[in-house]
């Protein structure tokens, strides 16, 4: 944090505003251009979180004249076709830059993309049946199971335990229903979700199936999470989140960042990114994690955000007193 940066910036900001508005210019609210342009935005699967941040978001940027379309499918598939803005992952964003394979990409696939934006927290989480003697990672053996949903899950979680010093078989199911319904019938021991809390389906399980969170050791993350992930912070879900958590539970995350083709239009590229941060409260309407997007995240986050930033995201952060490496 840089308070007298941040407040010379946004005093700046704001005689900006006024004489804008005072000369007739365009406002937050008006209908003339900003930066005009189109753009095909990557979300994801339909009904998932960051689709409907798509959908909000495309409607926003209406305003500044962007016609802006969502488009949905796999990450690395967005990257593959071109799409002019792909919502993601940190991990998987580095994955799609770097040639380093992984996250549904070949070794050697590097892609021209840019960090616009960062926002809420996908942190990791271990429920299992209150009904179970299982309370932390370590009481785990290798006979427990723990049900995952992709690949790459099962993969950073066995790297994850290992820290631990345990060593759980790890089992993808990709179903959420099916994955309930095997911890209920016990052909799994636990299910690990790295995702944006509250999870409704948690909060609907423990209804009829109470759940415990199986704890992490915050030691051994501090000491070892940022060289196995470098893409990776330490973070907290709050007790109360959940009604099983009734004390705080230190995690790990990977941050949703929203990344962009470098060679999109800068000035496109900023109003993007203006709105994301300072219309925060109109998409948390469609997404309440989107009230994460703000500019602490932003500087905090900057440790675990490979991928450097678009050159209109540059300028944007810098106009209000937040350094961020540039692409």
């Amino acid at each position: 944090m840089k308070p007298p940066a941040r407040l010379i910036a946004a005093l700046l900001t704001a005689l900006v505003l006024a004489v804008t508005t005072a000369c007739g210019g365009p406002d937050q609210s008006s209908d003339q251009c900003r930066a005009p342009g189109t753009v095909k935005i990557g979300s994801g699967a339909t009904g998932g979180l960051y689709f409907a941040l798509a959908g909000r978001l495309t409607e926003l940027l209406h305003d500044a004249c962007i016609s802006a379309t969502t488009i949905t499918g796999s990450a690395a598939g967005f990257f593959r076709d071109g799409a002019d803005v792909v919502i993601t992952q940190t991990d998987q964003a580095y994955a799609a830059v770097s040639g380093t394979g992984g996250q549904g990409f070949q070794p050697g696939e590097r892609f021209d993309y840019a960090t616009l934006a960062v926002g809420w927290d996908n942190a990791g989480m271990i429920v299992t049946r209150q009904s179970t003697p299982i309370g932390k990672v370590g009481d785990l053996t290798p006979e427990d199971v723990i049900g995952v949903s992709t690949q790459a899950a099962a993969d950073a979680g066995a790297e994850i335990f290992r820290m631990h010093g345990v060593s759980p078989r790890m089992t993808v199911i990709e179903d959420y229903e099916q994955t309930i319904t095997a911890l209920r019938q016990g052909q799994i021991t636990a299910i690990l979700r790295p995702v944006a809390h509250p999870l409704a389906d948690f909060v609907r399980t423990h209804r009829d199936t109470p759940l415990r969170a199986v704890a992490f050791d915050a030691d051994v993350l501090r000491a070892e999470l940022a060289q196995a992930f470098p893409d990776y912070s330490l973070t907290t879900v709050r007790a109360g989140t959940y009604e099983f958590l009734t004390t705080d539970y230190p995690t790990w995350s990977r941050k949703t960042v929203v990344v962009a083709r470098k060679d999109l239009n800068p000035d496109v590229a900023a109003e993007i990114v203006r709105t994301l941060y300072e219309r925060a409260g109109e998409l948390a309407a469609a997404v309440p994690y989107a009230k994460d997007f703000t500019l602490d995240t932003v500087e905090a986050a900057l440790p675990s955000v490979r991928v450097p930033f678009h050159a209109g995201a540059v300028r944007y952060f810098a106009e209000h007193g937040v350094d961020v490496p540039a692409a």
